[in-house]
């Protein structure tokens, strides 16, 4: 949880404390959510990626090669491609893991160095040879999942991989990172973010089972389905964490005492907008309306009224996304859900500001914040150097009026000098 959501929790124990908690318990649902969806999204699109260089006849590498050569009799370019571009590909498959491990194990000896650790390199041959095992093992882990690849069915892989993505975010949340001081820093409602992942990624691998065709040419169309979840949630996100886009010009115009009703005005406004276009998206998908036909199906009972499925709206239509079984409404589904949460977040910032409150108001813009901390700690740093050169003036100060004292004529330790030198002549006079 970011700072700013923290700092306004801690105003929220009032009459809006429970709201407050029920809205931070939405957001980790929110971030769980985004996650493990793009998880989904980056997983389906590298299958389909990696499914369609296995299907396909020709190789882009013995293309490559044979270009490079010049030869352009067909036979001679389906020998290059069936026998030397396998080996090429090995090779420079080998080498690409292995300069990655070289590389990133040489910028963690230097980012430890640069903490201040004793470091020390090892031998240049153990290192390469590392690095060229380690590339070893990559491909042969490629290869060995190219070989499962063409056994299982789709649904197999995808179902493993959404179930392996929401344990993996749930294992990250729950331990968390380590702190400055060694302890593990976890984030708020971390138990809500780690089950929903949980519960979210047995769900997507239950409906990958259930309604995954064969093949993998439908992944795109689903992988697009989830961005628009993702796109709606995040925005969503970005109002609870006050960094949404606003307009900031106007604010600079009014004076400070206005500012909150700016700032009030501006969330009611927005609540209105996203509220038009929470119905309008609810209105598409299910198009209620009032009757009493008993062969239509009932949404719901309000004031007395009953309202069905319309005709014409997207859930009584049933159209489905292209190659699966899934309803397509469920991507639309998105825009009432995304605009209703971000509709109770605006209009909560609305408020919060209208009783000077700080909920929704402007993050601090990326870096600012640092560049300000650090301005702030060298004009400390400047003001104590400053105090340490002002006490030793003050000091050098003391010792020359201490100085000039001794030196005046008349005083103390000159009549004793001058009775010295007299009894020192007296003395030679004899």
């Amino acid at each position: 949880m970011a700072d700013g959501a923290e700092g306004d929790r801690s105003q929220g124990a009032g009459v809006f404390g429970w709201i407050r908690k029920l809205d931070d318990g939405v957001f980790a649902v929110e971030q769980a959510i985004v996650a493990v969806a793009l998880i989904g999204i980056t997983a389906m699109v590298f299958v389909d990626v990696i499914a369609r260089r296995i299907t396909a006849p020709d190789s882009k590498v013995g293309e490559l090669i044979a270009k490079l050569a010049g030869i352009d009799d067909l036979e001679t370019r389906d020998w290059i491609g069936a026998n030397v571009a396998p080996w090429v590909t090995l090779v420079l498959g080998v080498v690409l893991a292995g300069f990655a491990f070289y590389s990133a194990r040489r910028i963690a000896r230097q980012r430890a160095v640069d903490r201040g650790e004793d470091v020390e390199a090892p031998p240049l041959g153990r290192e390469l040879g590392f690095s060229l095992g380690f590339g070893f093992v990559v491909i042969a882990a490629a290869w060995g999942f190219g070989a499962v690849f063409e056994q299982l069915e789709s649904w197999m892989l995808y179902a493993a991989i959404f179930a392996i993505g929401g344990l993996a975010y749930a294992a990250v949340v729950g331990i968390g990172r380590a702190g400055d001081g060694g302890e593990r820093r976890r984030p708020s409602y971390w138990q809500a973010r780690a089950l929903v992942a949980v519960a979210l990624g047995a769900g997507m691998a239950w409906l990958a089972h259930a309604y995954v065709p064969i093949g993998y040419t439908w992944s795109k169309k689903v992988s697009l389905m989830l961005l628009l979840w993702v796109g709606l949630l995040s925005a969503s996100i970005c109002v609870h964490e006050g960094k949404h886009i606003r307009l900031e010009a106007l604010g600079k115009l009014v004076p400070d005492k206005a500012q909150r009703w700016l700032r009030g005005g501006g969330g009611v406004v927005a609540a209105g907008f996203c509220a038009v276009m929470t119905w309008l998206g609810f209105y598409y998908i299910f198009m209620p309306e009032p009757s009493d036909d008993e062969y239509m199906t009932e949404m719901l009972t309000l004031f007395g009224t009953r309202y069905v499925y319309g005709y014409g709206g997207a859930y009584q239509l049933g159209g489905l996304i292209e190659g699966t079984q899934v309803p397509d409404w469920i991507a639309t589904l998105s825009v009432p859900v995304g605009f209703g949460i971000a509709t109770f977040r605006f209009l909560g910032a609305g408020v919060s500001a209208l009783l000077g409150g700080t909920y929704g108001a402007p993050a601090p813009e990326e870096g600012l914040e640092e560049a300000r901390q650090f301005a702030e700690g060298h004009e400390a740093e400047a003001a104590g150097v400053e105090g340490a050169a002002e006490e030793v003036r003050e000091e050098r100060a003391a010792l020359e009026s201490e100085a000039e004292a001794e030196a005046e004529p008349g005083s103390d330790l000159g009549d004793e000098g001058e009775d010295d030198d007299g009894a020192d002549h007296r003395e030679k006079s004899r």
